[in-house]
């Protein structure tokens, strides 16, 4: 055999492993609502406001799921929510829903221009799928004050208990075991945070704050997927929200990042009731 043959050989041999990659797909179908439903929440500071606040907020999600992310999802939630202040400590609890679109890509078994064995079962279809949720939710966070009125928030425990329905809902129930490597099961989420988060205070009033989330659904086990591989189920989420407050309203810039998941939300918060403090934070700063 010629060197130019021995060559072409070996450059075949190393080129097969990219061609037979390309016949190997993944699919995790998951909730929609893991690693999208911990948004921030806003609680004043203990130097400017009154020790208790009602907020209402709106969020809006972009972003992507699956294997190399090739599904697009798209929700909005709306909520209420009340938080106190009292000694170190600050707490929030409230309640919202959610609206959706999760719009999947191409995935193992489906073809749109065959009839044949490897089609989606009878009944089950492609595309673009609404989702809806309710949930309810609630924390606590241990409190530092330092310089002119900033607080770093040293420890913050959240829980939020969140309802699917929907379409989405609906094909991931479908779907059989053989057509995707991890299918999510159930309706329910139950995701745990853990934070911690500085808030500095501007001299003007306003605020900036940055914090660091890691959160993951404790109610769900291997028992509620399906699929070829059970081993994919880590339902761990890294986060981080910087919100800029002024006078009423927070607005929020947060990334989330997790198992065949990654997504960026949007928030606007606002303040309810009188703009009032309480006698003993008059000039305490300033």
């Amino acid at each position: 055999m010629s060197k130019t043959s021995t060559l072409r050989s070996h450059l075949l041999l190393l080129m097969l492993p990219l061609f037979f990659s390309r016949c190997t797909y993944h699919s995790y179908f998951m909730s929609p609502f893991q690693g999208t439903d911990e948004p921030y929440r806003v609680i004043p500071l203990k130097a400017d406001s009154t020790p208790a606040a009602t907020y209402v907020s709106s969020t809006v999600t972009l972003g992507n799921a699956n294997a190399q992310l090739r599904d697009y999802v798209f929700s909005f939630t709306g909520s209420a929510y009340r938080s106190n202040n009292f000694g170190h400590f600050q707490s929030f609890y409230g309640a919202g829903f959610a609206l959706g679109s999760y719009g999947m890509g191409r995935f193992p078994g489906f073809r749109e221009d065959s009839p044949v064995m490897d089609t989606l079962p009878p009944g089950i279809t492609a595309g673009n799928k609404f989702f809806g949720g309710y949930s309810t939710s609630g924390g606590m966070d241990f409190v530092l004050p330092f310089g002119r009125g900033s607080e770093w928030r040293v420890l913050g425990i959240s829980f939020t208990l969140q309802k699917e329905f929907g379409q989405y809902r609906q094909f991931r129930q479908a779907l059989p075991d053989t057509m995707a490597d991890l299918i999510f099961n159930r309706d329910v989420v139950g995701m745990l945070g853990v934070s911690t988060e500085f808030v500095w205070r501007l001299r003007r009033g306003g605020r900036i704050g940055y914090q660091l989330k890691v959160s993951g659904d404790i109610l769900n086990d291997l028992n509620h997927f399906k699929g070829y591989d059970l081993s994919q189920n880590a339902m761990v989420f890294f986060q981080q929200s910087l919100s800029l407050t002024h006078n009423r309203v927070t607005g929020v810039f947060q990334l989330n990042a997790g198992n065949h998941v990654f997504n960026t939300q949007l928030g606007l918060s606002y303040r309810l009731g009188p703009s009032k403090r309480p006698p003993e934070y008059h000039n305490r700063y300033y």
